[in-house]
């Protein structure tokens, strides 16, 4: 019998959602005839228990490390984490004296210093980055040119996820090979009646949905704040990924629950306290199945303050659902130039207030539109497309590694 290729795949987050669901979707695809793969994780958690009981080897490496994205790393954590990224290295290396892999499979720009250490230590290794990273030409420069040029120079293959992220290599001379994170979302169904959520009839509600958590750069109190100054009895706000209630956990939490009591609230207590105000805002924990979401609710809302692939966008588009968000490259793309959401310009929260009071004459526009024009954005995403591109990707570098 042939012996299976060994691929390591690295990846520094273990809760299922995002990225560690693409590569989730990545290693169900992957021909276990063929390849033999074993992921790396930082911790054990959701993602390590998921794998496990697909027969999938996991190893842990609680030092693993990102590198500062999209930010200064000239503050003191910054300074930090780049000296821990570097100590880690070591232990890098005895993974992979161990494993033995042919491919190591990079699945986040921000892991790009392992890409160099894997080189020098063994060239012979295939390297493979899967780019899911926005970072804007003019943002940090030189910390997107080392980024780039480690990129360019130590992988062998380079995938993205969309065309603004296959670009920042393109620019630099390397050929990319796009792979969308792709979409089923006949998979992710299990039944949500609006009436359970909101113990009300809902049938002649609009109800809009946010699906970004507390993140900051998801833009929760952005969205909250312009919902509650909106002054409809029949709209109501469906926010996925936030408890309801503000738990106050360790030292840190507690400093600033205590400033906010002063008069200096954190982020997340202006978002609860936003959610305490207003009646017609209910709060579930973030969900997998989300296709019964999509298909009730009359708007998604997001606004990200900083460029993001946005993939619920993706989702919602395929199901038919209409969305309000930022006008990005990103949106751009998984819209078909616009004409299956409403953007609003980015970061521009007058903007945004706009489209959520015209939504009632844009909603029959954009709904109109995607009844025909979702099938193009499905087609992008699709299972079996981008299976067989990212099989094609393996082939080449594994036949030039054997």
């Amino acid at each position: 019998m042939k012996k299976r290729i060994k691929i390591l795949f690295v990846y520094h987050v273990s809760t299922v959602g995002g990225g560690s669901y693409c590569l989730l979707n990545i290693l169900k695809e992957l021909d276990k005839s063929k390849y033999e793969p074993v992921v790396l994780l930082r911790e054990h958690g959701p993602l390590a228990e998921e794998l496990n009981n697909m027969g999938i080897k996991t190893l842990t490496m609680p030092n693993m490390r990102t590198v500062p994205y999209n930010c200064s790393a000239l503050t003191p954590s910054k300074t930090a984490r780049a000296i821990h990224i570097i100590k880690s290295f070591s232990t890098f290396k005895k993974i992979l004296i161990s494993e033995c892999p042919k491919v190591v499979y990079i699945n986040s720009m921000m892991l790009y210093p392992y890409l160099r250490v894997t080189k020098r230590m063994n060239n012979s290794i295939g390297t493979i980055i899967h780019i899911r990273e926005h970072w804007e030409e003019g943002s940090h420069r030189i910390q997107r040119g080392i980024a780039i040029s480690h990129i360019a120079r130590y992988a062998d293959e380079i995938i993205a996820i969309n065309r603004y992220s296959a670009s920042m290599l393109e620019k630099v001379g390397r050929t990319v090979t796009i792979v969308y994170d792709w979409i089923d979302l006949s998979k992710r169904y299990q039944p949500m009646p609006m009436a359970t959520i909101f113990k009300e009839d809902c049938s002649n509600l609009k109800v809009f949905m946010y699906m970004g958590g507390l993140q900051q750069i998801k833009g929760a109190l952005e969205v909250l704040s312009s919902f509650s100054k909106l002054e409809r009895d029949d709209y109501r706000l469906l926010v996925l990924g936030i408890n309801s209630e503000y738990k106050t956990q360790g030292v840190r939490s507690f400093i600033k629950h205590l400033l906010s009591r002063i008069g200096y609230p954190s982020y997340s207590e202006k978002v609860f306290s936003l959610i305490k105000s207003d009646k017609r805002i209910k709060c579930i924990p973030g969900t997998y199945y989300v296709k019964d979401l999509y298909d009730q609710v009359y708007c998604i809302l997001s606004y990200f303050t900083i460029p993001h692939a946005n993939l619920s966008l993706a989702e919602s588009v395929i199901e038919g659902t209409v969305n309000i968000a930022a006008l990005t490259p990103e949106s751009l793309e998984y819209s078909r130039n616009g004409e299956l959401a409403i953007l609003f310009e980015e970061n521009n929260l007058d903007s945004f207030n706009a489209k959520i009071r015209e939504i009632d004459t844009l909603h029959h526009i954009v709904k109109s539109r995607l009844r025909d024009g979702a099938k193009d954005i499905e087609h992008l995403f699709d299972t079996r497309r981008n299976a067989s591109l990212l099989q094609g990707v393996y082939s080449k570098l594994t036949n030039d590694v054997k």
